[in-house]
């Protein structure tokens, strides 16, 4: 983690020299700016499954956890309520 912390760091420090030296030089792109988007690659992504195991004890709506893992909202009963742990675990029983 630390690694990517650096990494981060110093991503941002050179799109913010970029953006403040380089890019006003070309003619029409003055107010354009480089913003990087770590989530394209996969050895940038958080990692998916820690997500879901910290989330899963948290009391958050199953449209709240799609949210953050960044899925599509889905409009079904009962997504939008918080489920406790032993619900989860009947309901999986289930499927």
């Amino acid at each position: 983690m630390l690694f990517l912390t650096i990494l981060y760091r110093d991503l941002n420090l050179l799109a913010e020299g970029l953006n403040k030296e380089f890019i006003p030089l070309f003619k029409g792109y003055e107010k354009a700016e480089i913003d990087w988007d770590y989530k394209e690659l996969p050895e940038m992504q958080e990692d998916v499954l820690a997500l879901v195991t910290a989330y899963s004890k948290a009391p958050v709506t199953p449209n709240e956890l799609r949210i953050i893992l960044e899925f599509e909202r889905l409009d079904i009963d009962g997504m939008d309520t918080v489920l406790l742990m032993e619900i989860k675990s009947e309901l999986m029983k289930l499927d």
